[in-house]
C-alpha cells in the first residue's frame, strides 16, 4: 500500500516546503523577499506576520489532499524528489510550471500544482507583481 503524509515521524512519505530565490532579470519577485506575498483566501484573515506560515500550510494541505501516487511509478517502485517551481502571476493565477525529476513523478507534481486555486496576487511597493515559488515534493513508497 502507498501512503502520503506530512508526518515523517510515522514512516510515511513527506513533503518539504522551501522558497527559492530567482534573478531579478526575470522580473519576478521571490516569495522570500516580497513585501506582500500572494495569499489564499483563508490566509487573508491573519496578520501579515502569519501570512507566510499560512501560505505554506495551505500549499501542504493542497498537496496532501490532491496527491495520488502514479500507478506506473508504484508498479516499478519509482521514488524520488521532484523540484518544482512556478509563478503566481499578477492576477494570482499559477503559470510557468517547471519541474525536475522522473517524468512519472513530475507529471503528478505538475498536476497537483495546476489544481491550486487562484490566489490574491503578491505586491511589491504597492503594485501587483509576478512571484516565483518553488518546493521539492518527495515521492516515497512504503
Amino acid at each position: 500500500m502507498t501512503y502520503f503524509s506530512l508526518f515523517p515521524n510515522f514512516g510515511f512519505s513527506q513533503i518539504e516546503i522551501e522558497t527559492t530565490d530567482i534573478s531579478s532579470e526575470n522580473k519576478e519577485v521571490s516569495i522570500s523577499v516580497i513585501e506582500d506575498i500572494p495569499l489564499f483566501k483563508e490566509c487573508e484573515k491573519f496578520e501579515k506576520e502569519k501570512h507566510m506560515e499560512c501560505f505554506n500550510e495551505m500549499i501542504q494541505n493542497h498537496i496532501k489532499s490532491n496527491f495520488n501516487y502514479p500507478i506506473l511509478a508504484a508498479k516499478f517502485e519509482i521514488q524520488g524528489t521532484v523540484n518544482i517551481k512556478f509563478i503566481i502571476d499578477k492576477e494570482g493565477k499559477i503559470t510557468n510550471i517547471i519541474s525536475k525529476g522522473h517524468q512519472l513523478l513530475t507529471d503528478e507534481a505538475e498536476r497537483i500544482i495546476r489544481l491550486l486555486p487562484q490566489l490574491k496576487p503578491g505586491k511589491q511597493r504597492g503594485k501587483t507583481v509576478k512571484v516565483m515559488y518553488g518546493l521539492p515534493i518527495t515521492f516515497k513508497l512504503q
